[in-house]
C-alpha cells in the first residue's frame, strides 16, 4: 500500500479535496482512470482512490489498479473497525501464499518509490534466471 500511496502521490494528475465523513473531515486523493496501458513496464498506476482521517492521518479506504511486471491487479482496503494488537500477535498477519504470487523481499529505505524499482527489478531479474 505504502508503494501504491507513493506512485498516487508521484502522479501528476491526482485530485485531492477535503470531505466530510461521519466522524470528520477526510482528505480524498484520487488518480482518474487511463484508458490505456502506461509506458512503466515495472509498475503502472491506472487508477486510485484513497481516503484518509484529517485527525491522525489513518486510511479508511483504499484502492487502486495497474499493472506490476506486466501482470494485472488490484487491490482495495476499507477500515471497519481498528484495535491495537502487540507484537506477540504478530501471526495475525500472516498472508496465505497464493499459486503464481510474486514475493518481493528486502530493506526499506526512505525513499519508497526507489525500493519499489529496485526490488521489482531484482525480483524479474531472479525469475528470467530460474526459467
Amino acid at each position: 500500500m505504502q508503494a501504491s500511496i507513493a506512485l498516487m502521490q508521484a502522479s501528476g494528475n491526482q485530485l485531492v479535496e477535503t470531505i466530510d465523513g461521519p466522524d470528520g473531515k477526510l482528505y480524498r486523493i484520487e488518480v482518474p482512470r487511463v484508458s490505456g496501458p502506461g509506458s512503466n513496464p515495472v509498475w503502472d498506476l491506472s487508477e486510485a482512490r484513497v481516503l484518509i482521517d484529517a485527525r491522525d492521518y489513518r486510511i479508511h479506504e483504499f484502492a487502486v489498479r495497474g499493472s506490476f511486471l506486466k501482470r494485472d491487479y488490484s487491490m482495495s482496503f476499507k477500515l471497519i473497525s481498528r484495535s491495537v494488537v502487540g507484537s506477540a500477535d504478530a501471526a495475525t498477519f500472516d498472508v496465505p501464499h497464493q499459486p503464481d504470487e510474486i514475493v518481493i523481499a528486502g530493506e526499506g529505505s526512505a525513499v519508497p518509490a526507489h525500493d519499489v524499482v529496485v526490488l521489482a527489478l531484482r525480483e524479474l531479474t531472479r525469475l528470467k534466471n530460474v526459467r
